[in-house]
């Protein structure tokens, strides 16, 4: 594949997790709604990387270090919503003995979280020649 064949392949896996992550919020589904979100995020980012580096996307699900690679320079802000949002890879996916994230997953939460992966989502877009 070539680069752009790699930066729209992302772009387009990335639209289906978002996609994705509507459909199981709409379905009360919020844990595994956050962690489509997170995909979202992270495929945003590895079209941006691969657009930068003209390699092939790094491995790996740590936001901010894709982000790094990627050459975006984030706010503080920015940065604490990737490092939270890359909690969600583990957090949805791995035992919690005390359903912990998942009492703390209830529809607002969620509905706030999704709006900020949104808005950062169109902000990575904006980033991205095509």
């Amino acid at each position: 594949m070539t680069p752009q064949e790699m930066v729209d392949y992302w772009l387009i896996t990335a639209d289906h997790s978002w996609k994705t992550a509507q459909d199981l919020f709409e379905k009360r589904d919020y844990v595994d709604s956050l962690f489509h979100g997170h995909l979202y995020l992270e495929k945003l980012l590895k079209a941006r990387a691969v657009q930068y580096t003209q390699k092939d996307a790094p491995w790996g699900h740590k936001l901010n270090k894709l982000a790094e690679v990627a050459n975006i320079t984030l706010t503080s802000e920015q940065s604490a919503l990737l490092e939270r949002v890359t909690e969600y890879n583990t957090k949805t996916r791995y035992p919690d003995w005390k359903f912990e994230f998942r009492k703390k997953c209830n529809k607002k939460f969620c509905q706030t979280e999704l709006g900020e992966i949104q808005s950062f989502g169109k902000w990575i877009r904006k980033q991205i020649k095509r």
